[in-house]
């Protein structure tokens, strides 16, 4: 149990302040704690296969889920040093591939020596949200520089790893980029419903929500609609979720009636952010002409296409080593690196919660509403290769550790569901679907 807890610890450090504290490697950061914490779970994992439970060998990543794209994101940085393209550090890449694994293997841990992740989850949104809160409230005049001193820290941040980085007038979080933050934002309001329960999860999706605000990121707008959308067709299905958002909406009214009267919400909603929104839907109208963000990653795009012509094969390794310009979407990025191959693995991989919920694994539901927020970030950042996705891989990691085996392991410890199983997931620890929201 001590091992796992220490996994779980690193995890947090890594992704809360893992950005900020750092080692410079030829100019490259380098996530210490991340490192400690795939040098932990693989000491983990190892341990549980052959020394405890020899017999109960951990499932390979199938080869219809995310398999080909974690196996393709190994090999291809290899090939790349190979070729002599790249120096050898480009291969501390593959963190992108063993953080992800390393996650997934505590939801083992969380069978076989209850480690629960639905608190690793919270004590992280919670970190990052709170975080994210202030940066907004001081930003608000809300909360003075002096009660809240943090902005020179992320402005050294920021500044330590590019200037470009170094953005004011939005919330990062504990993150270096407002865009993560949203898209972590969107992960929290997701895991917060459907991991945790009762001021947990009324709390993170609050967070999650703000956060949202916050970083004034018009993908995670369009992100958050999808939610409400997703939410109101499980409220349509499930009576008793649909009496549990009237509850949240009735309660909260007094609160957002005294904020309106007070004039409060008119200091809530930013000029920058206002400005951002209405940007954002002229390029409905418009074209991408009417935001110059957008136009400018529209014209890196159709270059970096363009660049793709030089390498049949791809680039082997990160693309923007060679392009020279940072690409704002994974699906370029992608293309860039590995061509329609590595492309093909990762829609293949977006679409793996179909597989995993014909298995019956469960929350496989949320999963696919996980790959859809993926999907739809893939356009403005890249979310596989951000930090932000680990709480997604939590989720993830969750649904694994409830899976049907684990009922017959011996050694089992009951996990605690905390709120969303799939309607065909078995019941699995106390509360069990009872008080979860389900979300097949």
């Amino acid at each position: 149990m001590l091992l796992s807890r220490l996994a779980a610890l690193l995890l947090v450090l890594s992704v809360s302040i893992g950005q900020r504290v750092h080692w410079l490697v030829d100019g490259n950061p380098i996530n210490v704690f991340a490192i400690a914490f795939v040098a932990v779970a693989a000491i983990l994992w190892a341990r549980d296969s052959f020394v405890l439970h020899p017999a109960k060998q951990y499932r390979a990543v199938a080869l219809n889920t995310v398999g080909p794209l974690l196996a393709l994101l190994i090999a291809l940085p290899f090939f790349g040093v190979m070729t002599g393209w790249y120096n050898v550090t480009i291969l501390y890449g593959w963190m992108v591939v063993a953080v992800p694994l390393a996650i997934l293997s505590l939801g083992r841990a969380a069978r076989l020596h209850g480690l629960r992740l639905d608190r690793v989850a919270f004590v992280l949104i919670l970190a990052h949200g709170l975080y994210g809160l202030g940066q907004t409230l001081v930003r608000l005049g809300v909360v003075s520089e002096s009660v809240w001193p943090a902005q020179q820290w992320d402005i050294a941040a920021q500044a330590a790893i590019n200037e470009a980085y170094v953005v004011v007038g939005r919330s990062t979080g504990l993150f270096l980029n407002a865009n993560a933050f949203g898209f972590w934002s969107c992960g929290a309001v997701l895991v917060g419903a459907v991991m945790l329960v009762g001021w947990r999860r009324s709390l993170s999706v609050t967070l999650g929500i703000v956060g949202i605000l916050g970083s004034q990121s018009r993908t995670a707008w369009v992100c958050l609609a999808m939610l409400l959308v997703i939410l109101g067709f499980v409220m349509l299905r499930h009576a008793r979720v649909g009496l549990r958002v009237l509850f949240a909406v009735v309660s909260g009214a007094p609160i957002a009636l005294v904020t309106w009267m007070s004039g409060g919400f008119a200091n809530l909603f930013e000029t920058s952010l206002v400005e951002r929104l209405v940007s954002g839907v002229g390029v409905l109208s418009v074209g991408v002409e009417a935001d110059t963000n957008l136009a400018a990653r529209v014209d890196s795009w159709s270059a970096a296409v363009e660049f793709a012509g030089q390498y049949p094969l791809g680039t082997l390794g990160p693309p923007q080593a060679l392009f020279g310009y940072s690409l704002d979407n994974q699906f370029v990025s992608f293309f860039l690196q590995g061509g329609v191959l590595l492309v093909g693995a990762y829609v293949l991989a977006l679409f793996s919660p179909i597989v995993l919920a014909r298995r019956g694994v469960p929350r496989a539901g949320a999963l696919g509403v996980a790959a859809a927020l993926f999907a739809l970030t893939s356009f403005t950042m890249l979310p596989f290769e951000s930090s932000a996705s680990a709480v997604f891989w939590l989720l993830a990691g969750a649904a694994f550790s409830t899976t049907p085996d684990a009922q017959t392991d011996r050694h089992t410890a009951a996990p605690s569901n905390g709120g969303v199983l799939s309607a065909n997931a078995p019941a699995a620890g106390r509360s069990g679907t009872r008080k979860g929201l389900h979300a097949t």
